[in-house]
């Protein structure tokens, strides 16, 4: 009825034929806790499950987000009527993404809130940055010392942050706007977007 096998801290049960009760494959075996998260891709050979547990992941995988989100900001300029305020949204969202990404990693987090493991870290638990991409990079000291060195990057980072501009309306705060970024604006927005995330992934290993 079905076979269930442990690797990489994953649970993956295969040969579950169409119709069949998956949940009695499961509850059968010891293995399974309560809080693992149950996937399913359909094929015509029946069903493929591969159960993640949920406890022991609690950081969420940003950089995979971050690539997502790119892809639509790409799908989204890409279109015959371009979408700029969806694709200035979701760039923002893609860069706090790979910002987090890189705190996560620069202090070998396990979650938010845990100390970091850095021989010469703060000895303060590192918070979420939320949606601060600024506040995000200032978490990382060598990155942030860099960054300060390139008025470059921290004009473009700041684009991302307030794609109209204006401060008091961040990249978040366009998911409530209906008006289209101007050719000339979503033209700059590209350029700071491809700057600063080949700034983030060219000084990635050298902040670690």
């Amino acid at each position: 009825m079905g076979s269930i096998s442990v690797r990489d801290d994953c649970v993956y049960c295969t040969g579950v034929p169409g119709g069949a009760s998956l949940g009695n494959v499961l509850s059968s075996d010891p293995r399974l806790h309560p809080s693992f998260l149950i996937l399913t891709r359909c094929s015509n050979r029946g069903i493929l499950n591969r159960i993640i547990r949920v406890r022991g992941k609690s950081v969420e995988d940003y950089a995979a987000a971050c690539a997502s989100r790119l892809a639509d900001v790409k799908a989204l300029l890409a279109a015959p009527i371009q979408l700029t305020t969806a694709a200035a949204h979701l760039g923002g969202v893609a860069v706090e993404c790979q910002v987090k990404a890189l705190v996560v990693s620069y202090h070998g987090l396990s979650d938010w809130g845990c100390r970091s493991r850095r021989t010469n870290g703060p000895k303060e638990p590192i918070p979420r940055p939320g949606h601060g991409l600024i506040a995000g990079v200032k978490l990382m000291n060598d990155l942030y010392r860099k960054a300060k060195a390139d008025p470059f990057f921290l004009m473009h980072l700041n684009r991302l942050m307030h794609p109209k501009g204006a401060t008091d309306v961040d990249f978040i705060a366009l998911r409530y706007s209906a008006e289209e970024q101007s050719e000339t604006e979503i033209r700059e927005w590209q350029h700071s977007l491809d700057y600063v995330c080949g700034w983030l992934r060219k000084n990635e290993d050298r902040s670690s």
